[in-house]
């Protein structure tokens, strides 16, 4: 089965920011901060929302955030590329963080201490092939710290070597920068807590296909569905305009066929009437001509035939 990476968004979050188990958390806290389960203290999880302090102020949205009931803030940061102002966001939240930790009722000797933590996936600090740096607030030249309120951790996921340096930081982060179910698989046998890192990511892994396989199968039949739907409207469509086009044409020739047969009744009546007509003007014309001979003048020919004295006169001269 294909596994979803540590690096993911979704499957970093479901390791370390889930309420229902903090032990990867707590394990990778205590790594990179290098203290004990008693200078850690009890963790909880809090709102990764940062509203803006003022109107107009900018917002922001961090990773995981926890807090320590002995006055810690820990905020991990995962970037996989490079952004412009990246370190400037992490001062950003850092102060942010460090700014809602004391009530307006506190002494600020109360405040607590404001840790972020940047994973990335890139090169961050140039000029060092170390994988983990800590900054803080101290003298540029002596190196003396002013106070411990202010700490930035950044750990760099390409410099990490490949061999282990016996240091519990090392094993997580090879674990998060795990490509392959092989470097997954051996991530997991660095400590328990790694392993139960991986047993979460192949679980989530399996949940998380399967949801998105189900979703995919639903697309599929709902796009196969208004697939048939649209088809047989075009083809009733299509058929309708086949319909019309054939009625049209069998229309055309049927009203051909009864035009003509119509056309023949109506000019074989129409043929008789004038062949009568003509047969009756003929018969008309003779009997007047044969009048004519026997010595009628015009008059007495046009009241015998029924015919106008000029029709006459025209026909027989």
């Amino acid at each position: 089965m294909p596994l979803l990476l540590p690096r993911f968004d979704q499957v970093f979050k479901h390791i370390f920011a889930d309420p229902n188990d903090l032990g990867p958390l707590r394990s990778l806290l205590k790594a990179t901060l290098d203290m004990s389960d008693q200078q850690l203290g009890d963790i909880s999880l809090f709102d990764r929302q940062l509203e803006p302090d003022f109107h107009g102020g900018k917002a922001g949205v961090i990773d995981v955030l926890a807090k320590s009931d002995r006055g810690q803030i820990a905020h991990i940061e995962l970037q996989l590329e490079h952004h412009a102002g990246f370190p400037e966001r992490l001062a950003f939240y850092n102060s942010r963080l460090l700014a809602s930790s004391l009530k307006s009722s506190d002494d600020f000797k109360d405040i607590g201490r404001t840790i972020t933590i940047a994973i990335t996936d890139f090169n961050f600090i140039l000029g060092s092939d170390t994988y983990h740096h800590t900054f803080g607030l101290h003298d540029d030249d002596t190196g003396i710290s002013l106070t411990s309120a202010v700490r930035i951790d950044t750990l760099e996921l390409p410099k990490v070597p490949a061999v282990n340096d016996q240091t519990p930081l090392w094993g997580w982060l090879r674990f998060i920068a795990s490509r392959t179910e092989e470097e997954l698989a051996m991530a997991s046998a660095i400590s328990p807590d790694i392993d139960t890192a991986v047993k979460k990511v192949v679980q989530f892994s399996a949940e998380e296909i399967a949801y998105y396989t189900a979703m995919h199968r639903e697309e599929s039949e709902r796009v196969w569905n208004q697939y048939k739907i649209d088809a047989t409207e075009a083809g009733l469509a299509e058929g309708l305009a086949e319909g019309r086009a054939q009625g049209l044409a069998e229309g055309r020739s049927e009203g051909l066929s009864e035009g003509r047969a119509e056309g023949r009744a109506e000019g074989k009546a129409e043929g008789k009437a004038e062949g009568k007509a003509e047969g009756k003007a003929e018969g008309k014309a003779e009997i007047a001509q044969r009048l004519l001979d026997h010595g009628m003048d015009h008059d007495q020919i046009a009241a015998i035939v029924d015919w106008p004295v000029e029709t006459v006169r025209r026909l027989i001269g």
